[in-house]
Formats: C-alpha cells, structure tokens, sequence
C-alpha cells in the first residue's frame, strides 16, 4: 500500500540455488513492468549480481526501487524473472509470485490559522483587520471550496479572500479582511472561521481557528502645560465637570437720596480638577485645568464694569450733587 498521489517503491529480490549439486551463473534480472533490473537508476544494488556464481543450496539478495504515482485506488502488479547458466551452458529461469501495489486514498487535512491586527485599540474602538491561512497538510492538492466566519458569514469577497482557489500540497492560502469594532472599555469579541476543502476524489475537511479583539481604557486628552499629552481615563475614574459661573443680572437703578452699598468683590470662577489618581502612581489618566478660561475673563470683566457703573451714579451721604439747568442765584 502506498498513499496517494504515490511515490518511491523499494523491492527486494533473493535469488536461491536450488539445484544440487548444480553451479549457476547469474546471467540477468527482468522485471515485467521496469525491464531490465540491471540498468535502472540508483538506488539498485541487482547490477551487483549479474555474473554471480551460486553454489548448491546459497542465496543472493539485491534490492531497486522505482517510482510510482497515481490516483487513488490505482494498482501496479508485476513479476521479476532471473536468468541464469549452468557450466555446461544450460540455461536455466525463474519468476518470482507477482507482488502488487495499491495507491491508498488520503483524507484532506487543512490547518487553519487566524490573527487579528491590532488586538486591542481605545474604546469606542475602531477598525481591525483579520488574517487567515489555511496551509495544506497532504500531498495532493485541495480545493478550497468555502471560507465562513462565525461573526461576519461568508469571508468570498471580503477583503481579499476568495473560495475556489486551489492550494498546492504543502503551502499556504493567505487572505486578509477589515471590519469595524465599536463598544465600551472592555468588551471583548472572539470571532471563528472555518475553511472547507476538497481532494480530486472529492473528500472533503474542514478546519476552524479563532482571533479575539477587545477594547481598552479611552484616551483623554491632559493639558499639563507644553506639550499637550493623550493619557488612557480610568473607567472608574469619572470625567470632572465644570461648574459654569453664576448668571450676572443687570444692576438695580438706586432710589434717590438712597447710598448705595459697594458690590462685593468677584468670587473666582470654580476650576474644575479630577479626582487625585490612586495610591502608587497607576491606574487611569486624569484631567486638569489651570488658569481661566475666555468665557470667565468675560464675566469677571462684565461684574467690574458695572460695579464701576453703580459707584460713578451713587455719591455718599450728605454729599449728593443735584444736577439741573443753569439759573440766577436768589
């Protein structure tokens, strides 16, 4: 037996006096198939026993091999016929039983492999690309006939993959294809496909291999003076807030002969800060603010230009100038 698609045959021929008390001289070796033993290519040791002189009842061994291919099922009998002489000039032959060889059917076995380029990106996420191989394992070549993957259907088409190519024995099919991943830090996805072939006898086998992605920490931007820097915030660490500074309404107009009371100074517009980052040094990234923004100086400006309207109108008791036309004195 000899699994397709074949290959090398190695034969062993012993050859035995029988006569008594005879003397032979080996004059040939034949095979029904290859010829003449003698002349086929190394390996053969045959070539060695032509001329050889057996004596009553000793045996001689030689060994040749031969190549055969084919399909499946295909056999390959044959017979090796030795020639020999006897001193007086006798001619004497003899076949060996008919030996015979069956090429066997081998069953595909893909092996299939799948990556996953980035493994991991900042949630929301982003797009991964995939690759897949489906290397082939057997001597004969296979047809891959279905490429399927569990989360995205049928891979033909996407990318640059393809079913119906075939793949030579002992090399690799290779395609690549890109989707979208978007989620929360932390969610994982684990994807499979399954390629499917075929042999010229028409088996079939399938092989599966799986790629996990998952999402990470998001990335925050941090103004920690010059340069600005991106850090990963910690899903426990929550995002501050800015508290917006309090509405300024217009001045009341002052009643007469009323003094009106100085504003009180400005309060500082609150700067927002995150929480202190956990003992050590680690964990998720914070978010600072120093210094005040535009819309503050605006509001700041916008209370001193108004106080400074109230006092300009407002005088001190007792000293309360009357405004009026001009007129003669009494």
């Amino acid at each position: 037996m000899l699994e397709e698609p074949g290959g090398p045959v190695t034969y062993r021929v012993v050859i035995t006096n029988t006569s008594n008390p005879v003397t032979l001289i080996i004059t040939s070796l034949t095979d029904s198939l290859y010829g003449d033993i003698a002349l086929l290519p190394e390996p053969n040791s045959c070539d060695a026993v032509i001329g050889h002189v057996l004596l009553p009842n000793q045996s001689v061994s030689c060994e040749f091999t031969v190549l055969f291919f084919a399909d499946a099922g295909i056999s390959r009998s044959h017979v090796v016929t030795v020639m020999a002489t006897t001193p007086a000039g006798v001619v004497v032959t003899d076949s060996s039983p008919a030996r015979t060889v069956t090429i066997t059917d081998v069953r595909p076995r893909p092996e299939v492999q799948k990556s996953a380029s980035p493994a991991s990106l900042p949630a929301p996420g982003g797009r991964f690309t995939f690759t897949v191989g489906v290397r082939n394992r057997v001597a004969e070549p296979l047809v891959l006939v279905a490429l399927r993957d569990d989360a995205y259907g049928n891979l033909d088409g996407l990318g640059n993959c393809a079913a119906g190519v075939t793949i030579p024995s002992g090399e690799t099919y290779t395609c690549r294809f890109t989707v979208g991943f978007l989620g929360q830090s932390g969610d994982r996805h684990t994807n499979t496909v399954t390629a499917t072939v075929v042999d010229n006898e028409g088996n079939s086998a399938t092989g599966q291999d799986s790629a996990s992605i998952h999402l990470t920490a998001p990335v925050v931007r941090r103004a920690s003076g010059s340069p600005v820097t991106e850090v990963p915030l910690s899903p426990s660490s929550p995002a501050p807030t800015i508290s917006p500074a309090p509405a300024v309404g217009p001045s009341p107009t002052p009643s007469p002969g009323v003094t009106a009371s100085p504003s009180p100074a400005s309060s500082p517009v609150p700067i927002a800060t995150a929480p202190a980052p956990p003992p050590g040094g680690s964990g998720g990234g914070v978010i600072s603010r120093t210094g005040v923004d535009a819309l503050e100086w605006f509001a700041l400006a916008l209370a001193l230009i108004m106080l400074g309207s109230l006092i300009h109108e407002t005088a001190p008791a007792g000293r309360r100038t009357i405004r009026g036309k001009p007129g003669r004195r009494p």
